[in-house]
């Protein structure tokens, strides 16, 4: 399995304390629809602290996914392929705060999808797999820009495949954003 470990630096990098297993895999089954046993494994993290007078504010989004026991890593459903995007008032809290599930046209049911961000606008709709998520904030809209991968059946469409940028304000309860 691939966790998402935390670590720190207070000496602006010179040396590293680890802190915690942030997201660590997690013993699954496929809810694609296989059942098969396996794990969810979580990788391409960002994490963006965001000031606000004396208050700072933490947002974080990974990729996760499925991989099956037997198969592994090259096994990877993409029906299991799904972003996951919360807060928190620490790095470290970001590991039990609530996540908003976002998913594209591939990504089955099963997986709690809050969000098809597929199904948001045409100009996204071809998108079947989402991935490198990235975070950043101003003037009080935090911006999702994450790559869209295209298909034709199971060859990747690279003509079609592209950076997409989503926008939200981040109030109130993560999956309403």
């Amino acid at each position: 399995g691939v966790d998402i470990h935390l670590s720190y630096s207070t000496d602006n990098g010179k040396t590293w304390v680890y802190s915690k297993n942030l997201w660590p895999s997690v013993e699954d089954t496929d809810k694609g629809g296989t059942g098969e046993a396996g794990f969810t494994d979580h990788e391409v993290a960002n994490l963006l602290p965001v000031s606000n007078g004396s208050t700072v504010t933490w947002y974080g989004v990974r990729l996760d996914y499925f991989v099956p026991t037997n198969g592994g890593y090259g096994k990877r459903p993409p029906s299991s392929f799904q972003l996951k995007i919360t807060s928190a008032s620490s790095p470290e809290g970001l590991s039990t705060s609530p996540v908003a599930v976002l998913g594209s046209s591939a990504t089955a049911k099963g997986w709690g999808v809050d969000t098809y961000l597929s199904s948001l606008s045409s100009n996204v709709s071809k998108c079947g797999l989402w991935n490198e998520p990235s975070l950043y904030y101003e003037g009080g809209t935090l911006y999702l820009m994450t790559r869209c991968l295209a298909f034709n059946g199971k060859t990747p469409d690279l003509t079609n495949s592209d950076m997409m940028v989503f926008s939200t304000v981040p109030s109130g309860d993560v999956k309403s954003w």
